[in-house]
């Protein structure tokens, strides 16, 4: 047997190092008091690990000369000193086990860092390669103001990676700090690992928990100071989904190549654990086993035992075996500090901490919400709890919640490591809006490691979402020269698809979302391949390619479906639903959203619910249910306050003020629109306050104010040309088409009409684009070209027939028949009204109302029922002037005075005339003002 005083000099076990020259014993690199004897005792037995060291042998070489009686009693006494600073317990030995009646052994794994070990290194270098200019994909694209365009290149050999310039850093400029420019620099392309999780093998359904919380800590213990890379839960939850992966000991070569391709990862830890349970005192033992994902060689075994209550300890010590067969060497007691407090002492907490991440990375965002509260108010002060709720929350549209729990999650952070407390504030800018802190500390994670995909995503999502969409892609360059597997992973061009989609160019968003589902299938990622569909389907559609988009959105909801992924499949329906919506299918838009309702009612996710519920109530509304829709609207604008979603509750709100315009409440619907337009300033969206400036000046232009109508329009246009909001920019052309008339100017406003009609066919849209072949027909109507108005609003007319949009049918109607009585047609143009008479009954919009009465009034005078033509023009003047739409009180006088001039009254006629004249030209209705001159000769 060995002594104490052989050549090893340093003995290491679990997270303790003892020091044989010096008698020093420490844990984590912090000296822990141990007298002598106690440790004369350790030292015997890690010299001889896994064997019985008898009581004999212990009092001749520690004892020698006493008694029994005074050995038995002196050893006794040492052992309890010595396990208390191991923090070991003789029932349930760590360390040091009791032999009955026979001595003691040390049952912990032994190194002896002196001695000649096979310590696993590193990676091997990645093959050296020089890849094209990094600004390929920017080649069309102007380079930033005042940015020179550099020339980039990036090597990767043992390797070298391109990170962002260090120094002040430039919001607007995205990754390039003030004055410079990305540069090269070295960096060390770190092991990756990847905790898999634990079969179960005492098949316990109460220790099911005990995987999740062990990865998670495993996870954390490995990564702390940053010299390995580990794969985050939710990415191996995707993985294991897509190939229906059950936790197990091991893992064949060719199961390892796909999670190494999937997960860009190096190694492996899996194995399984076993639980006594509550009867035993939680005992646990842990089998752990580290494989290389690319050669499938088991590198070490890990054995370890422990309990429930002493998890975070026992993950400690196979983190610090692991860490030795990477190569990684010992935290610091900082850094061991850092994982301490990372997770709990309360194993309650920790339990449905684990639980409620299971759930989230199931698709179980509610009862995740549940399972993480009840972890929160066990344990009010743990971090990643609050972050991973913030998380939950946001999936389940709890935007207002999700930012305060972000926020706790953050305030608690101080003590975490570097990488996550950076993490936690990143998600924490980010739910809270804050664009420029988020990539900022988006930025700050991608410098600091380069080697992560992952931070570079985040760092290209934000700034897309800041509308930087070339820094996005400048981002997403550098990603996609990344070694492989990471630079072929199908995210890359998701990103692309979006940061094109959000400057409009659907061709390109179409090429990079087709690339990353073809890299999906490739590497049988359903998840990813059902997102990149997902992608793709919305570029299609934007492209005119209907039936391709709907194949790709089917087959993403399919996907979806298969995965549990409900809310995703919501997501689809409503997807489709606006799709059907646009092409003038609201039957079918109706049942679709009438689908996704329930779905989103019963996993929980208002927000969707809420977007949902306002898109059938627009249907309803267009199908004339207004009673239907405004129930939709109340409940979806409550969701939306209860959630704190401003974005949705302005949408609901704005759609319920422009329910008031429809029943006649100008004043309401003005209000409601000016209240809206403080909070979207407030927010900062632009395109929200265009809407809103769009509403307010139609509202108060069909009350009489064109200067206030004509300063909001212009407003809503500038906003929306600079974002590139095209399908809003096409409502505010055509409103300033309607101005422009009003005042006289017909060429222009033809102009204005023409323009609105190409940005509608372009979008495909074709209830906006038959509204704008009526406002062309107006235009034509009005500069004296019946008969080709004729021939545009009967091709409006057709397509509103077959989307039966009640109120639109009844203008496009009512404009016809002006345009058949003045192409000499009365039959025509009552025909025309008999068609509009039966879908006029369905209507609940009062100015469509008083249109079809002043449209019908004409007619019937045309055809000599002139006392009928004056008697429901006087009843509707009277109603038109009560709810204060003066644009139509001014066309029902006109027509009433012009029906009066042809009708044998033409003194009375010609004093109405007069008066109109008058009263319109001091308002700025030149075009009526014109018409009322040009009657009285």
């Amino acid at each position: 047997m060995d002594s104490p005083t052989s050549q090893r000099k340093t003995a290491r076990f679990g997270m303790f190092e003892a020091d044989m020259d010096d008698r020093v014993l420490t844990k984590s690199g912090a000296r822990v008091r141990l007298q002598d004897q106690p440790f004369q005792i350790l030292a015997l037995l890690v010299e001889n690990p896994g064997k019985t060291v008898t009581r004999e042998e212990l009092q001749e070489k520690l004892w020698p000369g006493d008694t029994f009686v005074e050995f038995d009693a002196g050893l006794n006494t040492a052992m309890k000193k010595l396990r208390t600073a191991l923090g070991d317990a003789a029932d349930s030995p760590r360390f040091i086990e009791t032999v009955p009646r026979r001595g003691y052994r040390f049952v912990a794994p032994v190194s002896f860092p002196d001695e000649t070990q096979p310590v696993l290194a590193a990676p091997p270098a990645r093959p050296e390669f020089t890849p094209g200019p990094l600004a390929d994909q920017e080649s069309e694209k102007p380079d930033p103001p005042n940015e020179p365009r550099a020339n980039r290149r990036w090597v990767v050999a043992t390797a070298l990676i391109v990170a962002a310039a260090v120094g002040t850093y430039s919001y607007c400029g995205g990754m390039r700090g003030k004055n410079q420019s990305p540069f090269l620099v070295q960096a060390k392309m770190r092991p990756s690992v990847a905790v898999l999780g634990f079969r179960n093998s005492s098949g316990n359904p109460d220790s099911v928990w005990l995987s999740t919380a062990f990865s998670e800590m495993l996870s954390t213990e490995l990564a702390a100071d940053e010299k390995l890379r580990t794969i985050p839960g939710e990415n191996i939850s995707r993985i294991k989904a897509d190939f229906s992966l059950r936790d197990s000991d091991g893992l064949a070569p060719d199961t390892l190549g796909t999670i190494r391709q999937g997960l860009n990862v190096d190694f492996v830890v899996l194995g399984s654990y076993f639980d006594l349970g509550q009867k035993s005192g939680g005992s646990i033992r842990m089998d752990l086993r580290l494989q290389d994902a690319r050669t499938g060689e088991t590198v070490a075994s890990v054995t370890e035992s422990g309990t429930e209550v002493g998890l975070p300890d026992l993950a400690s010590r196979a983190g610090a075996e692991l860490r030795r067969r990477l190569g990684a060497g010992q935290l610091s007691p900082a850094q061991t500090v850092s994982t301490n407090l990372a997770f709990p002492a309360s194993t309650e907490a920790n339990r449905l901490y684990s639980e409620g991440l299971s759930r989230l990375r199931a698709f179980d965002a509610l009862g995740a919400r549940a399972s993480l509260e009840k972890a929160i108010a066990t344990q009010p002060g743990f971090a990643l709890a609050h972050a991973s709720l913030a998380d939950a929350l946001s999936v389940l549209g709890y935007d207002l919640k999700a930012r305060e729990e972000a926020k706790k999650a953050f305030d608690l952070s101080g003590g975490l490591s570097r990488e996550q407390r950076l993490w936690i504030e990143g998600q924490y800018r980010t739910l809270t809006d804050d664009w420029p802190a988020a990539t900022d500390t988006y930025h700050k994670l991608f410098t600091l490691f380069p080697d992560n995909l992952e931070y570079g995503l985040k760092l290209a999502a934000v700034q897309t979402r800041t509308t930087h969409a070339p820094e996005a892609l400048a981002t997403l360059d550098l990603l996609r020269h990344m070694p492989e597997p990471a630079s072929g992973d199908p995210r890359i061009d998701q990103a692309v698809a979006v940061a094109e989609a959000s400057v409009g160019d659907f061709k390109k968003q179409e090429a990079a979302a087709a690339r990353a589902a073809s890299q999906a299938q490739a590497r049988g990622s359903k998840l990813l391949l059902a997102t990149a569909r997902h992608r793709q389907c919305w570029a299609l559609q934007r492209l005119g390619r209907a039936q391709d988009a709907s194949n790709a959105c089917e087959e993403a909801k399919r996907v979806f479906g298969e995965a549990g992924d409900r809310v995703s499949v919501a997501s689809l329906l409503v997807t489709m639903g606006s799709f059907l919506q646009e092409a003038g299918n609201l039957a079918g838009a109706r049942a679709n959203y009438e689908d996704a309702i329930p779905v989103y009612r019963a996993v929980g996710a208002q927000g969707g619910l809420a977007s949902a519920l306002n898109n059938l109530a627009i249907v309803a509304r267009n199908q004339g249910d207004y009673a239907s829709a405004n129930k939709m609207y109340e409940e979806s604008v409550s969701i939306s306050r209860n959630i704190g979603d401003k974005d949705g509750l302005v949408l609901a709100l704005g759609n319920l003020g422009a329910l008031f315009v429809h029943e006649g409440n100008l004043k309401q619907g003005a209000k409601t629109f000016q209240e809206l337009l403080v909070t979207c300033r407030e927010i900062g969206s632009k395109p929200r306050i265009a809407l809103q400036l769009d509403n307010y000046g139609q509202t108060i232009f069909m009350q009489g104010d064109l200067t206030g109508a004509r300063k909001a329009l212009e407003e809503a246009r500038a906003l929306d040309s600079e974002s590139g909001e095209k399908r809003q920019l096409g409502y505010h052309l055509a409103a300033l088409g309607d101005l422009l008339e009003t005042e006289g100017k017909l060429p222009e406003a033809r102009k204005m009409r023409e323009e609105a009609l190409k940005i509608r066919t372009e979008l495909g849209d074709k209830g906006d684009a038959a509204d704008a072949l009526v406002s062309l027909g107006q235009s034509l109507l009005e500069e004296g070209h019946p008969r080709e108005a004729v021939v545009s609003l009967r091709g409006a007319v057709q397509q509103l027939d077959e989307m039966k949009m009640v109120d639109d049918q009844v203008t496009a109607y009512a404009v016809l028949s002006r345009a058949l009585l003045q192409a000499g047609d009365p039959t025509g143009a009552a025909q025309a009204i008999d068609k509009a008479t039966a879908v006029e009954a369905k209507s609940k919009d009062r100015g469509v109302h008083f249109t079809f009465a002043i449209a019908d009034a004409r007619v019937r005078a045309a055809n000599g029922k002139s006392s009928e033509a004056v008697e429901i023009l006087r009843a509707a003047l009277k109603e038109i002037k009560k709810d204060g739409f003066t644009g139509l009180e001014m066309e029902g006088r006109l027509a009433l005075a012009q029906i009066e001039m042809t009708s044998g009254n033409a003194s009375v006629g010609r004093s109405q005339l007069l008066a109109l004249e008058r009263d319109a030209s001091a308002k700025g209705y030149s075009l009526i003002a014109r018409k009322s001159r040009t009657a009285q000769t």
